[in-house]
């Protein structure tokens, strides 16, 4: 059975990602370390038959050929939504879907995928989560048990589940203290 998974903001060759997330890339000394341990990293949890959402930011590199090799490397379906370091070369590898914006609905669960964060998104008072990146850990909105930041420097240096987002999505909502009783 396959899994489907989350993540972002890996910025394959983007040496000033050093700079801005040094808790998260200083343990490596350059980028060509950082990129070979990102793939280990990707390829570590997901397998070939598996779906991989993966939420913007995938590769600073100017060089095509080299983004290319990255890319073929890396397991699994591979779904692109687009990030703000994700230039023309980027959006146009073998992707088997390239988007800004996604509803998608796994089981009876919908999730609102997007490379930003949003405040308010579709079917927000629905039960409905919504997946960012682009913050590298930070947390731009009010606190709400239904948006999650799934970006390498934030919470989850692995990629993430669906069946472990669920749980972890289900322990926010049980001890949640921000929701009024009308978003229930």
């Amino acid at each position: 059975m396959s899994n489907i998974f989350f993540h972002s903001d890996y910025h394959f060759g983007h040496q000033k990602v050093f700079s801005f997330c040094p808790q998260t890339r200083s343990r490596w000394d350059n980028v060509d370390q950082m990129d070979e341990e990102l793939i280990e990293i990707w390829n570590s949890r997901i397998q070939p038959g598996d779906t991989f959402y993966f939420l913007g930011d995938f590769s600073y590199h100017r060089d095509e050929e080299k983004t290319e090799k990255i890319f073929k490397a890396l397991k699994g379906q591979k779904f692109l939504c687009v990030g703000n370091h994700d230039p023309r070369h980027v959006r146009k590898l073998a992707w088997s879907g390239v988007f800004d914006y996604r509803r998608i609905k796994i089981d009876k669960q919908v999730i609102i995928l997007h490379h930003y964060p949003i405040a308010e998104w579709d079917l927000f008072f629905r039960q409905s989560w919504h997946l960012y990146g682009h913050v590298h850990g930070r947390t731009p909105l009010p606190d709400s048990w239904k948006a999650l930041d799934v970006g390498f420097d934030g919470k989850f240096q692995l990629p993430i589940s669906f069946d472990e987002l669920q749980e972890y999505m289900l322990r926010r909502e049980n001890t949640r203290k921000d929701a009024p009783e009308w978003i229930s």
